[in-house]
Parts: C-alpha cells; sequence; structure tokens
C-alpha cells in the first residue's frame, strides 16, 4: 500500500482526557526517567496484568490514523475524550 512505503502505519488513535493528557505525558516520562536503569532482575518483581478486548459486532467505534510510528503521542494522533462519574 503506498502509506506503508512512506513509513505510515493504520492504528488506533490514543485515548487521553482532556483533562489530565498533559499531565499524564509528564507522569510518564518521570516514571521511565526513574526505571530506565532497572536490570532484568527489578523487573521480574513486577506483576504484569492483561486485559482482553472481545466484541460481537465490527463496529466498535475506535478511530484509526495513519501515522508514523515515533508520532504516538502526538496531539494530531490522539482521540480526546472526556471522563465520565467523576
Amino acid at each position: 500500500m503506498k502509506y506503508h512505503r512512506h513509513g505510515l502505519l493504520e492504528l488506533k488513535t490514543h485515548s487521553c482526557t482532556l483533562v489530565d493528557c498533559t499531565t499524564h505525558k509528564a507522569l510518564r516520562l518521570a516514571w521511565a526517567s526513574q526505571h530506565r536503569h532497572w536490570t532484568v532482575d527489578d523487573w521480574k518483581h513486577i506483576s504484569w496484568s492483561d486485559e482482553s478486548r472481545f466484541q460481537l459486532n465490527r463496529v466498535d467505534g475506535r478511530v484509526r490514523v495513519w501515522r508514523q510510528p515515533h508520532e504516538f503521542m502526538a496531539p494530531t494522533c490522539q482521540q480526546r475524550t472526556v471522563q465520565a462519574g467523576l
């Protein structure tokens, strides 16, 4: 496909609430900076949880965009959401 020749991937958008998108970016960067020197043994002591997603029909309302791999957090590749129940 012509998009692939230009290094673009068709991927889902990153969802981020309007209130905390900038805060989450800063928190993730701080967390990554604190853990960048961890050894394999350090990571073995972490409990990882996986979530599975199931759907009964093909319409799931997710928006997909064409983007380059390094554009994960680019504002044009994000889907703004509003968190309910606050």
